[in-house]
């Protein structure tokens, strides 16, 4: 496949998760030996110039490596969700386009990126993956024009989803566009609780015994 990708991509990744049904700092937990955090920012490294890793107030900056440009935000307001921590990262840079994925996908597709980046390209302010009837916040392209819209609804209070979905006339793509970028549907196995990394570690193993 073939994509259109702009000049300056940023990456960013959601790591101010309260972690409550982990029990644990899931982002520093370790899957085939690399920390969820980590492998966000790989993924993220394969499409992007740069990647802002935000956390939530009061957590200093994580550790991670990566071979571009890093920076770390802070999200404005402890535990408000994942839009105010796609504010964070898209104030935090001046890419006039960014991919936002949560450290808790840790199978995420670089082909699913650049997909989202590519329609992003053509000027929607707010590109969204549908899986499962669900628009997937959580790994999703956005303009840099739309972070000031989007601090006004999250200043507001005005956190919904679907109402931002609105708001800022997102582009939704379904199952049968995004599809030939992800097969499998990989990039939206998310790793909440023990069980879910004990089957994040299982597939990974099975998939390397392949």
């Amino acid at each position: 496949m073939r994509f259109r990708i702009p000049n300056l991509v940023a990456g960013i990744v959601l790591a101010g998760g309260g972690s409550r049904r982990m029990g644990d700092d899931k982002c520093m937990l370790d899957l085939g030996g690399r920390t969820l955090l980590q492998r966000a920012v790989d993924a993220l490294d394969a499409v992007a110039d740069e990647v802002v890793t935000v956390t939530r107030p009061g957590r200093p900056p994580p550790l991670v490596q990566s071979p571009g440009s890093l920076y770390h935000a802070v999200d404005s307001i402890a535990d408000a969700g994942p839009l105010v921590g796609i504010l964070a990262g898209l104030e935090a840079t001046s890419a006039p386009v960014a991919i936002a994925v949560a450290c808790d996908l840790p199978f995420v597709q670089p082909d699913l990126l650049r997909l989202l980046l590519d329609r992003a390209s053509e000027g929607a302010r707010f590109v969204v993956p549908v899986h499962e009837g669900q628009p997937q916040l959580l790994c999703s392209a956005w303009r840099g024009e739309a972070a000031p819209l989007l601090r006004a609804r999250v200043e507001a209070g005005a956190r919904a989803v679907h109402a931002m979905l609105d708001a800022l006339d997102a582009e939704l793509v379904p199952p049968e566009v995004w599809r030939d970028a992800d097969p499998e549907g990989r990039s939206f196995v998310n790793v909440n609780t023990p069980e879910d990394l004990a089957e994040a570690r299982a597939s990974l193993g099975a998939s390397r015994g392949a």
